[in-house]
C-alpha cells in the first residue's frame, strides 16, 4: 500500500499591480465565497459573452473583455464591457469598464459583443451598439428598406486606445459615429457580434477582414428561417468597412440567428469531405441564444473568395457535450490561440440566493483553445487566423 503524502498548495504569484488601482483582485478565494479559484469572474453582477480576448506582445499582457452588468444578477439593458488583465491567464487584475453606454447614443441600450486587436493606430475595439426602438426618435430610425423591425436597432461601432501611453488600456475613445450604421439588406433576423478573422500580413488576407453573425427571415411565412454569417473588409479598420457578401448560411436546423461567430484555422481533419488542402477551418456559431448549444463546422475557408464551403463541411457538431441540468455551459467562444467561453452557473429565470448579489456567469479558460471532437474523443487545438 502506498503511503499517502500531504499535498502542499503551489506557490502562485500575486495578481499584477495596476497603477492607480488598489491591489489586484485575486482568484484564490474561499469556498464560502462560492466563487471559482481558477476561472475569471468579475467581483459582482451579471456576465455573459467574453469579448476582444487578445495578447499584446509589447506590454506582455492578456486582455479579457466581457459583457457585464455590475448592478444586476440577471441580464438587463445597459451592458458594458468589463475588463481584466493578466500576465499568465490565471491571475487577473480587474480594471474599470472599458466601455459604457452613451445616453442617447447608438449604444444607449448597451455595448454588445465584438472583438479587439492591435493596429498601428492603437488597439481597436469593434462592437455592436444597440439602442431600444421605443426610445429612439422616429427621425433616427433606419430607412424602411433596411429596418429589421426588431426591438433593438443594431449598428457596428468602434473605440481606440493607445497602449504606448496607456499599457493597461484603461482609456478608450469612441468613434463619433458607427462604422457600419445599417445592415446590408432587410429581412434579417439580426446583425451583430463582429469578429476579426484576418488582417494584412497574416499570410491569407491583404485586408482587415471581419465576420458578423446574422440570419434570414422566411419572406413567405414571415418568420425566422436560418442563420448566416456575413463578411466585411477594410484597409483601415477605423475608417470604414466594405460588405463582401455572405460567408455561409445554415439550413435552418441550427437556429435562425447565428450569434458570436468564430472562424479559425485547424490542421487537416479527416471529417472534411472535400478535396484535401493545406489548411482547413473551424466555424463556430451560437444559435439564437445561450439556451441552445453552440455548434461547429469543419471545412474549407477560401480567403480569396471569402467563402466557407458549407456544402462539403463536416457538421454541425456540438461544441459543448456537457450541459445537463445547467443547460448549455459553453457560449460565445472568443480569443486568439485560446478558446475562452462563457459558462453558465444557473439556468432559471431567478438566480440562486447566493448569486443575487454576486455573479451568474464565469469565463472559462479551455486549455490551449480547443473544442471536443465527438469521434476522436480528444481536443482539436485552435490556431486563429489573426
Amino acid at each position: 500500500m502506498l503511503a499517502s503524502k500531504s499535498l502542499q498548495a503551489p506557490i502562485r504569484p500575486a495578481p499584477i499591480r495596476v497603477p492607480g488601482l488598489s491591489r489586484g483582485h485575486s482568484l484564490l478565494v474561499t469556498a464560502a465565497q462560492r466563487k471559482p479559484s481558477f476561472h475569471l469572474q468579475p467581483p459582482g453582477g451579471w456576465t455573459n459573452d467574453p469579448n476582444g480576448v487578445h495578447y499584446d506582445a509589447k506590454t506582455k499582457l492578456y486582455h479579457m473583455f466581457y459583457q457585464h452588468h455590475p448592478t444586476s444578477a440577471v441580464w438587463s439593458w445597459g451592458l458594458s464591457w468589463g475588463h481584466a488583465v493578466s500576465e499568465d491567464l490565471v491571475h487577473w487584475s480587474h480594471l474599470p469598464p472599458a466601455l459604457d453606454p452613451t445616453p442617447e447614443g447608438p449604444d444607449a441600450g448597451g455595448v454588445w459583443s465584438g472583438c479587439a486587436f492591435p493596429t498601428d493606430e492603437g488597439t481597436v475595439l469593434l462592437h455592436t451598439a444597440v439602442r431600444k426602438r421605443d426610445e429612439t426618435p422616429e427621425s433616427k430610425l433606419p430607412p424602411a428598406e433596411l429596418d429589421l423591425g426588431h426591438q433593438v436597432i443594431e449598428s457596428q461601432q468602434y473605440a481606440v486606445s493607445q497602449p504606448e501611453k496607456d499599457p493597461f488600456l484603461r482609456n478608450w475613445e469612441k468613434g463619433e459615429k458607427p462604422l457600419l450604421p445599417l445592415p446590408p439588406q432587410g429581412g434579417l433576423t439580426g446583425w451583430r457580434d463582429p469578429f476579426l478573422v484576418g488582417r494584412p500580413g497574416d499570410g491569407l488576407h491583404d485586408k482587415y477582414t471581419i465576420i458578423i453573425g446574422s440570419g434570414y427571415m422566411d419572406d413567405e411565412k414571415k418568420e425566422p428561417s436560418r442563420g448566416a454569417v456575413f463578411v466585411y473588409t477594410s484597409d483601415d479598420p477605423i475608417s470604414g468597412w466594405k460588405y463582401e457578401g455572405e460567408l455561409c448560411h445554415g439550413d435552418g436546423s441550427t437556429g435562425a440567428v447565428w450569434e458570436c461567430p468564430l472562424l479559425a484555422r485547424v490542421e487537416n481533419h479527416p471529417h472534411y469531405k472535400g478535396e484535401a488542402g493545406p489548411m482547413q477551418h473551424i466555424l463556430v456559431v451560437c444559435p439564437d441564444n445561450p439556451h441552445n448549444t453552440p455548434v461547429y463546422f469543419l471545412g474549407r475557408y477560401d480567403p480569396k473568395t471569402l467563402k466557407f464551403d458549407m456544402e462539403n463541411a463536416s457538421g454541425p457538431h456540438p461544441v459543448d457535450l456537457g450541459g445537463g441540468p445547467l443547460g448549455s455551459t459553453f457560449y460565445a467562444p472568443n480569443g486568439s490561440h485560446l478558446c475562452i467561453s462563457g459558462k453558465k452557473l444557473c439556468d432559471s429565470g431567478k438566480p440562486p440566493v447566493h448569486f443575487r448579489k454576486g455573479t451568474v456567469h464565469l469565463l472559462s479558460r479551455e486549455g490551449h483553445g480547443a473544442v471536443s471532437d465527438p469521434w476522436q474523443g480528444h481536443l482539436i487545438p485552435l490556431r486563429c487566423c489573426v
